[in-house]
Order: structure tokens, then sequence, then C-alpha cells
């Protein structure tokens, strides 16, 4: 829940002025959003490290909480009516009038179930999970434009890697962007914290065999349990993923899908040591979580 400020000129004015008619429309319906999903990737590492990634995105997912659904059509409708934005081709996108963006408005709350899955009305056939998003929202960052610019709230790098991994699992062979978006935060971790590791985490440097790719995947590891002590079930579904995924480096599909984040020939990450990363990731939330 740290507080970040960017030089103003930093997003386009049409990406400001897309916030701040998000913005006005949620604090006309008495709600508050955060942004998720790539965008909020690259608000991280392109917008606050200066990170040029090779792929970005021109999706905005924001996610908000709602107590029933005529709360989420509020939403949508004072999008559409007050401030110009257009129907999309799914229950849950709008198309912004600036630059045609595609945004989608994704809720949880009071309409999931017991299994943090909602289903889309009307007909309540296409299922969503929404596990880990109030979390995500709990522990939001805060990005702020100008000393006393525009301010919004954005998941966090580690909350958004558990939203990643999470996602990549219900779908693993339709999702394969998850496992690249969350392989570039794993690839980046290490070097937008050193100052950091330096500081708090020095255990992570003294390591005999040192390898700063193992120590990115252990401090992220770290970081993401101060998401995933929130709640049982989200560290349960997290810890049972990344098991899954490093108990053999010869079936680890994600760790496969993770090598298409296509890094410079020198730098390009193997199967096997991208297992390593995962394992030693899962390590240090098996011992800060106490799990044996």
């Amino acid at each position: 829940m740290a507080e970040y400020v960017l030089a103003e000129d930093t997003l386009s004015p049409s990406t400001q002025e897309l916030i701040e008619s998000l913005q006005q429309a949620f604090r006309r319906c008495e709600t508050t959003f955060f942004v998720i999903g790539a965008w909020a990737r690259d608000l991280h590492l392109e917008h606050r490290h200066d990170i040029r990634l090779r792929r970005r995105t021109r999706d905005t997912d924001v996610a908000f909480a709602v107590a029933h659904w005529n709360m989420y059509d509020r939403v949508r409708n004072v999008l559409i009516d007050e401030f110009g934005f257009q129907k999309g081709t799914q229950a849950e996108r709008l198309v912004a009038p600036q630059g045609g963006h595609p945004v989608d408005l994704i809720p949880f709350g009071s309409i999931e179930d017991d299994s943090h899955t909602l289903t889309w009305p009307p007909h309540h056939e296409r299922a969503m999970s929404t596990l880990g998003l109030q979390e995500a929202g709990q522990t939001a960052d805060t990005f702020v434009l100008g000393n006393e610019g525009l301010s919004f709230r954005v998941t966090s790098l580690p909350a958004l890697s558990i939203l990643k991994l999470i996602a990549w699992s219900e779908q693993p062979h339709k999702r394969e962007k998850d496992a690249i978006d969350f392989a570039s935060v794993l690839r980046h971790y290490y070097d937008i914290n050193r100052a950091r590791m330096i500081d708090k985490h020095l255990d992570l440097l003294g390591e005999p065999d040192f390898d700063e790719r193992i120590a990115s995947a252990r401090l992220l590891g770290r970081d993401m349990v101060s998401v995933l002590e929130i709640s049982s079930v989200l560290a349960s579904t997290t810890i049972d993923i990344l098991n899954e995924q490093t108990h053999d480096v010869q079936s680890s599909l994600l760790a496969d899908q993770m090598v298409g984040i296509k890094l410079p020939t020198q730098d390009q990450p193997t199967v096997k040591r991208l297992v390593q990363q995962l394992k030693a990731m899962r390590q240090e939330i098996e011992a800060a979580l106490n799990i044996t």
C-alpha cells in the first residue's frame, strides 16, 4: 500500500482524461476502483521504473467491489450515458471515448459464490473467477501524477503476480499472456528492488552461490505473503499452483510458457532455471506462512 509520485507528463493527456472520467463516474456511484491486469504491469514497470516492455497493452482493466448487480449496472450506465463510453462485445467491456481504448469493468464481492466465482447476467452462463481481487484491492498502491495531481489506485506487483498465476492456472493453454506477464515481473523484480534488498533483505545477497534471479524470486515470494496471509484460500491456491509447476522440470507448463518472454539471447531464461525460481518463491511463501 505504497504511494508513488510520477511526473505529470508520464501519462498521455487522453489517458489522464480516461482516469478522470472513471474517477468521476465511480465517485458519482459512491464507490472506488483499482487498476488490474496488464496495464497495472505497465504502470509499475514502464512508467515507474522506465523499463521498456516488448508488449504493451491498450486495455484498461479496473476492479471494484459491488453488493449486487444493480450497483454494477449503475456504474456501467453512468459511464455510457454521462461520459460517452460505448458498449463493447462482452458484458464487462466498454470502449472509452479517449482513443477508443477498451475498458473492462471487473466486479467482485457479494455477487460471488462460495468458490469466488461469478456468472454474468442475464443468462449466468459465462463464469469468471474473482479469487484474489478483494486482497488485491486491500493492498493496492496509490499512483499520483505530480505532487498534488491526479491520484488512482493500482494493484501492487506482488498482488498482480498472484492474480496472473491464478488466471493462468484456470485456462493454462489459453492464457499464455498471463504467464509472460508474470515472467516480466519476475524478470525485473531484483533490479527495481535492489536498494530495498540491501536495506531489508540482506540475507538474500549473502548466499554462497548467489544468483540474482533466485534472489528476485525469493524476494517476490516474501512480498506476496502480505497479500496471501489475508486469505487462507488464496494462499493455498497459490502454493498449489507453484507446487504443481515445480515438482518436475520436464512437465512445468508454466515455466515453458514463461520462456516466451523473448529476451535478448544472452538473457533468455531456460525452463530449468525458471522452475528453480518458482521453487524458491514457493519455499519463501511456505516458510513465511509456516507451511511444511
